[in-house]
């Protein structure tokens, strides 16, 4: 019974430190230029849906806030923006722009190092935040996909 209840503690202290050496492993990849692995752990359609998204909420937000209406010139040269916008970050989001975004600050250029949160989000969804609250900060979202941690998000 003992080896049991050791074994099942010495499994739940594995999978909480699990996600914790994959941000280490990241941190690294994304320090290294042209590091191929850092290609395997990113999920890139993943990434460019989220930024998508964040764009087109983005935008909505903007014709909401200026009291622009859908269905006046402004609105839709910003509907067509946010079209354009689509087709952009197909070519934008890519391993150097995750890359860029992993960086760290000025004073310590790692991920590792720059990070001020990680933590479980769900047993499946690990968040870390890059920078202080208030200030602008970068989440990265790493998703446990087919045994391993990918990113799934940045934002």
């Amino acid at each position: 019974m003992r080896i049991i209840s050791s074994l099942i503690g010495f499994a739940l202290l594995f999978f909480l430190a699990w996600p914790y050496i994959n941000v280490y492993r990241l941190s690294g990849a994304a320090a290294a230029p042209q590091s191929p692995a850092l290609e395997s752990m990113l999920d890139m359609e993943s990434i460019r849906k989220t930024y998508q998204a964040q764009l087109e909420k983005n935008i909505q937000t903007t014709v909401n806030s200026t009291g622009v209406q859908a269905n006046g010139i402004l609105g839709n040269v910003l509907q067509n923006i946010g079209n354009l916008g689509g087709m952009a970050v197909e070519q934008y989001v890519d391993v150097n722009w995750v890359r860029q975004q992993l960086q760290g600050t000025a004073t310590d250029p790692t991920l590792w190092g720059s990070m001020d949160y990680a933590f479980f989000e769900s047993p499946t969804r690990f968040v870390v935040r890059k920078g202080k609250l208030g200030e602008n900060p970068t989440f990265v979202e790493l998703t446990l996909q087919d045994w391993s941690w990918r990113v799934t998000a940045i934002y």
